[in-house]
């Protein structure tokens, strides 16, 4: 499997990027976000050690 990274500049990026990965029918489990610590993901897939 391949992985594909992102970096964006803030959560209104980072949301629209999830958005458009599951319109492009990417399994919602597959996709993992990381922030620096203290950023509200909110309703963002967070990443877990075990990914």
């Amino acid at each position: 499997m391949r992985r594909i990274y992102f970096l964006a500049p803030d959560i209104a990026v980072t949301k629209r990027v999830v958005d458009d990965l599951i319109l492009a029918r990417t399994d919602e489990k597959l996709i993992h976000v990381i922030a620096k610590r203290n950023t509200p993901l909110e309703d963002l897939p967070e990443a877990t050690l075990l990914i």
